[in-house]
């Protein structure tokens, strides 16, 4: 019998992460935010990190899910309370805020990195890779209509129950 591959020494079982390559143009066509991120892509990714169709290790709880939902939404709040326009296609625009998104990144390590906490390395990486796209405040607003979508599709596939 074959040994399960090991997952950086730490005992977990070595996870497919997702193929993000949809992600290498960015969140913009010239209409404006790339419909299928929205939509075919968010719900491939949901369906993903929901376990009896993807594998159990790429299972995201919902309550890790909302709790960096919550990150990102807290961000988003002071962006508006700082009168940043979230339309703005304007990387000054961001003033402060690119190092506090790009620490959105070492949450999800953390969280992904315990034992103890159901967040997948895939969710993770998805998530860390989206991040990085994230020049603009208009950017960041696609960031977070991208989550809420895959949220929106993880629900719906039942992603409620997985604690």
């Amino acid at each position: 019998m074959a040994a399960q591959p090991q997952d950086r020494g730490r005992g977990r079982k070595k996870q497919d992460l997702p193929d993000l390559s949809f992600l290498d143009d960015g969140f913009y066509n010239e209409q404006g935010i790339r419909p299928e991120l929205l939509d075919e892509e968010a719900h491939n990714l949901a369906k993903n990190y929901f376990g009896p169709r993807g594998r159990k290790f790429n299972q995201v709880s919902s309550s890790q899910m909302r709790r960096f939902f919550g990150d990102v939404r807290k961000l988003e709040e002071m962006m508006r309370d700082d009168e940043i326009n979230l339309d703005s296609t304007e990387a000054e625009d961001l003033k402060q805020y690119p190092a506090m998104i790009k620490l959105l990144k070492s949450k999800l390590a953390y969280a992904a990195g315990r034992k103890d906490v159901k967040l997948s390395r895939a969710f993770a990486s998805t998530m860390s890779t989206a991040v990085d796209k994230v020049e603009t405040p208009r950017d960041f607003k696609a960031f977070i209509l991208f989550f809420e979508s895959i949220m929106g599709y993880f629900y719906g596939e039942g992603g409620e129950r997985i604690r």
